[in-house]
């Protein structure tokens, strides 16, 4: 009897010992998750950029050590037109093998699963720059934490228009594509349009650093990769006054609704422009006719007599 007690609390020990270590492991691997050690943490916050998941669960893991407290919520502040066209000159100069990705998510304002996902058959460059009939055909995102493809936060595929400068620096990166298969003896290019040298979609963690890196050689505040979006954005929407319909159908909004709850807050300055401009339109129209005080009274003190 006493030998079977033994057996059964030996027993116990061993289970309880190997539930204590997997539970250690549990916690150390969601502190590394929290404190931003290796990819896992990059790769939740991409899915909740494309919209695949609602929250990053590592994204508030640091807070119980004192050391690594959360930043605060930021307001929305992408960049500005004078400040991309700073951003894009930095990231032709010193990342060229890296400017048509950066180029295609400023000018389109798809998301970062979006663009990776992106197959060479789902471009229509058109006959020629001028024709009006070119645009990219978004079917599919690039899931990174299970490393699938998937169909679109809404489900539904959607056209966004392809810009003159775009369609150049694509069609270029295509011959290029193309000549370097014709060297390795194939006649057709990898399907996917940007992928690293092993035919895989680019890392999302390489991506935020050369990302990080031309923000600060432009000099330029080190906005997320996702605000290239926004940027593309609240261009259209407060720089070139384009309708939010137009706005919403590019970016792939379930809604029109979502686009203005995103968008709908002027960005800092819109205001105080808006302010400035009726300065020049009163300065612009034809002054008021109003009487002078004198003939004022001349004219009141002729009807009354």
């Amino acid at each position: 009897m006493r030998g079977a007690v033994i057996v059964v609390f030996r027993f116990w020990l061993i289970v309880g010992r190997i539930c204590l270590f997997r539970l250690g492991l549990g916690l150390w691997r969601l502190l590394c998750l929290g404190l931003g050690c290796g990819d896992e943490r990059l790769l939740l916050q991409q899915a909740v950029d494309d919209e695949v998941i609602s929250t990053n669960p590592a994204s508030r893991m640091g807070k119980w050590l004192t050391e690594r407290a959360a930043n605060p919520k930021t307001a929305l502040d992408p960049f500005n037109s004078a400040e991309l066209a700073r951003y894009l000159q930095v990231m032709q100069s010193h990342y060229p093998e890296h400017y048509p990705y950066f180029l295609l998510l400023c000018r389109t304002g798809l998301r970062q699963g979006e663009a990776s996902a992106l197959q060479w058959s789902d471009i229509q460059f058109g006959r020629h720059a001028d024709d009006l009939y070119r645009y990219i055909h978004v079917q599919r995102t690039y899931d990174p934490v299970h490393k699938i493809m998937n169909t679109p936060k809404t489900g539904k595929t959607r056209k966004v228009d392809l810009s003159r400068e775009l369609r150049r620096v694509l069609l270029d990166l295509y011959e290029s594509h193309l000549d370097a298969a014709i060297l390795n003896g194939r006649t057709d290019t990898a399907r996917l349009i940007f992928t690293g040298t092993g035919g895989e979609p680019l890392s999302p963690r390489w991506l935020y650093k050369v990302h990080q890196r031309a923000c600060r050689l432009a000099g330029l505040r080190a906005v997320r990769l996702h605000d290239l979006r926004h940027a593309f954005a609240t261009i259209h929407l407060y720089e070139h006054h384009a309708p939010i319909q137009y706005v919403s159908e590019q970016l792939g909004h379930s809604s029109i609704q979502t686009t203005v709850n995103t968008y709908g807050h002027p960005r800092p300055g819109t205001n105080t422009a808006m302010a400035d401009k009726l300065d020049g339109a009163v300065h612009q129209s034809a002054p008021y006719p109003h009487p002078s005080g004198l003939d004022f009274m001349d004219n009141r003190d002729k009807s009354m007599s």
